[in-house]
């Protein structure tokens, strides 16, 4: 008998034995330098003619600025964190900008490399996030085609969130 009450139910049944943790801890320094060196890129494309505009996205990881990009990868990691509630431990502690995905063994062997390109995922949205939110302010041609970036990567969170999920399984009954 399960933990529903039901006879023939399993539900409960080994669930620790079937599950499998996979978990990330996302470095800040190695995405603060990921995001130097976008915004250096970016900067460096805007031209000479704007030369404020440029040391303006150059400079988004400089001491001054680097509270409001902290702030921002705070709130795209915790709408992360939300994202991946359906596929995560419930009664786990998680760290800053740790990742983490709960999954049964037999849906990891089938979708292991979905799984295991979460953390990337993750790390590229946090990046892209704080890039589209900082050339918002200075540079809006360049924004919106992070801000495409960000959405593109989002939608492939999702998916990969929905693939993960157990299928529900409906009772045949002809009412």
């Amino acid at each position: 008998m399960g933990k529903c009450g039901r006879e023939m139910c399993k539900c409960g049944d080994n669930s620790d034995k079937e599950t499998e943790i996979v978990r990330t801890k996302l470095s800040k320094e190695d995405i603060l330098y990921d995001i130097a060196n976008l915004g250096y890129i970016e900067g460096d494309v805007v031209g000479e003619d704007a030369i404020h505009v440029k040391h303006v996205i150059q400079d988004i990881c400089q001491e001054g600025n680097v509270d409001r990009v902290e702030r921002i990868l705070e709130l795209v990691w915790l709408r992360c964190l939300d994202i991946l509630s359906p596929v995560s431990a419930p009664d786990e502690e998680l760290d800053r900008y740790e990742v983490l995905v709960a999954v049964k063994r037999i849906v990891l062997r089938r979708h292991s490399a979905a799984v295991r390109s979460i953390p990337a995922l993750v790390r590229e949205l946090m990046t892209a996030t704080v890039l589209w939110e900082w050339l918002g302010i200075s540079n809006a041609r360049a924004a919106e085609k992070w801000g495409i970036k960000c959405e593109d990567l989002w939608d492939r969170l999702r998916s990969i969130v929905l693939r993960l999920q157990s299928p529900v399984r409906r009772p045949l009954s002809p009412w």
